[in-house]
């Protein structure tokens, strides 16, 4: 019993920990939580200079649009972590609002020795999702 509890007790906390994100989405979601949307997607989309100013724009309207619909933030979960070596990442987060979540896919590329933002995605399909995967495990 006791090899296996300390087994258990890393096991744990190596699930619940977000120390392994990418210092680019670390970031992010700092500037997103104390200095708004628009401030986080300016940060993301710094990092990739291929990204044309018309662009960041256009994504930071249609958020804050989607954002203002949904009442007050209360913070963000995890959803998934996906890696390609070092060379891709992926992060999809659960961000929580008063009316419903909405989720942000984050995918850094690392084409050399710089991490940079590839594409940044959110919606609201996440419940849907959830809705069928419970038909289909009935």
């Amino acid at each position: 019993m006791k090899k296996i509890l300390p087994f258990f007790v890393l096991f744990i906390c190596s699930c619940t920990s977000t120390d392994d994100l990418n210092p680019i989405v670390d970031q992010f979601l700092t500037k997103y939580e104390n200095e708004g949307s628009d401030s986080a997607i300016n940060y993301l989309f710094s990092t990739n200079k291929s990204i044309g100013k018309e662009q960041i724009i256009e994504v930071k309207t249609s958020l804050s649009k989607v954002l203002d619909q949904l009442g007050k933030y209360h913070g963000y979960d995890l959803l998934t972590s996906k890696k390609v070596d070092n060379t891709l990442q992926q992060y999809s987060f659960l961000m929580k609002y008063d009316l419903q979540p909405i989720r942000f896919k984050i995918t850094l590329y690392n084409p050399k020795n710089e991490w940079r933002v590839q594409n940044f995605q959110y919606d609201s399909e996440i419940i849907d999702e959830l809705e069928q995967a419970s038909t289909l495990s009935k």
